[in-house]
């Protein structure tokens, strides 16, 4: 069965550093891949699009770039630059706040993306855009700017999960750090089995008669 690792995103320069090391250790497809959209598609129609190539090794490799989640978990909003003072309530139009999550999460989001923000108990969203993000592992921050205000129940405080929803860019800004994503690796063991198949001269007559 084929064998996945994490996705893992590059932010910044791409070097030679990161490319993978076992690129070509057996027999590899010389495609990277793209699956689009998110989400799963059936294998059928995943080999209609794909061509087909002898394998000269057991030990079948290649790469896939499926379509980014775009989407990840909130584990605390704050008022401060390391969210460790909760935000409660208050927040309008221009209320800068402070997004905790995982580094996988956060290594997904750059300057000028916009995210909407979710509360998943009351079904509340609301939207931000993004200013800076530091990635240090689980604490890792996300700095928004509201582009709306909290509403009456304050559910902005319970938002628990986020969309990356588009890329505000001002006219003449600055491009926003860049971000690669590495595609994912698979792998399978091909076989090859042999079948034996006999016929008489009277069969072969009778198939060639009835074909």
């Amino acid at each position: 069965m084929p064998q996945m690792v994490g996705e893992d995103y590059v932010r910044g320069v791409l070097g030679t550093t990161n490319v993978a090391a076992d690129i070509h250790p057996q027999d590899w497809s010389r495609d990277i891949h793209k699956i689009i959209p998110a989400g799963r598609a059936p294998f059928a129609a995943i080999l209609t699009g794909m061509g087909s190539d002898p394998t000269m090794s057991k030990d079948l490799n290649w790469w896939s770039e499926p379509f980014p989640e775009q989407r990840g978990t909130i584990t605390a909003i704050g008022t401060d630059a390391d969210a460790g003072t909760a935000y409660t309530s208050g927040a309008i139009v221009g209320t800068p706040l402070y997004l905790k999550m995982s580094a996988a999460d956060a290594e997904q989001i750059v300057r000028n993306h916009t995210l909407i923000m979710h509360d998943a108990t009351t079904g509340s969203e609301f939207v931000g855009d993004v200013e800076n993000v530091t990635i240090a592992g689980a604490a890792s921050i996300v700095g928004i700017r509201m582009q709306e205000a909290d509403n009456v129940g304050n559910d902005l405080a319970g938002v628990d999960s986020f969309w990356l929803m588009s890329q505000v860019m001002a006219e003449g800004a600055d491009l926003p750090p860049a971000l690669m994503r590495q595609p994912t690796k698979f792998h399978n063991h091909t076989t090859i089995t042999a079948a034996s198949v006999k016929f008489t001269g009277t069969e072969l007559a009778e198939l060639e008669r009835i074909t």
